[in-house]
């Protein structure tokens, strides 16, 4: 399936049943709807309940082979609730796959110590390899709405909106990202990265 920045979701109520056969109905954090809307306003606004229509038309297999092409090892919850963070990843994990981002789609494990130099001059590099795992226009275009979130977006109703990571717009530069909470908002996160740094 192919979706785009400017694709149309519908914010609209949408009940789910879960593998154990309980019932669900994902709710945005304002308690509200906002009907069809773009990926990009989606995305800046963090709105659940399209992060979870997404997954369960992408199919939570795909997205779980996704994660894993980005660095992410860590077993993912299976299911729809996968799209509001269900997993416990480690911080490492997210941090490289927003690198992979960042370098255009290019992965490379994490590395600790590029370089050793003894106070004799000797040098030992420890260089690394980076594969391909997404298309460069891809991370682009990933990067691209990512920024929604720290630069604004404008809503299906032609207003401009600040995202939910705006404050990071005080560090000067671009810089893109994603906010998320946790279950009754136990943590409050936000991952991004500049060209230099995630």
């Amino acid at each position: 399936k192919r979706i785009t920045p400017a694709s149309i979701v519908d914010d609209t109520p949408v009940t789910i049943r879960l593998p154990d056969n309980k019932i669900w109905s994902p709710k945005n954090s304002d308690g509200k709807f906002r009907g069809p809307i773009r990926i990009r306003e989606a995305l800046g606004a963090s709105r659940n309940v399209v992060a979870v229509k997404l997954i369960e038309d992408l199919g939570h297999e795909a997205v779980g082979g996704f994660a894993k092409r980005m660095g992410v090892k860590t077993a993912l919850v299976k299911g729809p609730t996968m799209a509001l963070g269900s997993s416990s990843l480690k911080l490492l994990e997210m941090v490289n796959a927003y690198a992979t981002i960042a370098a255009q789609g290019e992965y490379g494990e994490p590395r600790f110590i590029t370089k050793i130099e003894s106070m004799n001059g000797e040098v030992e590099t420890f260089p690394s390899s980076a594969q391909p795992v997404l298309a460069p226009e891809v991370a682009y275009l990933i990067t691209d709405v990512m920024q929604a979130v720290t630069g604004g977006y404008t809503d299906s109703q032609g207003t401009r909106r600040q995202g939910t990571g705006a404050i990071v717009k005080k560090l000067g530069h671009p810089v893109a990202g994603k906010t998320g909470t946790s279950n009754a908002e136990r943590d409050a996160w936000f991952i991004g990265f500049s060209p230099y740094y995630v």
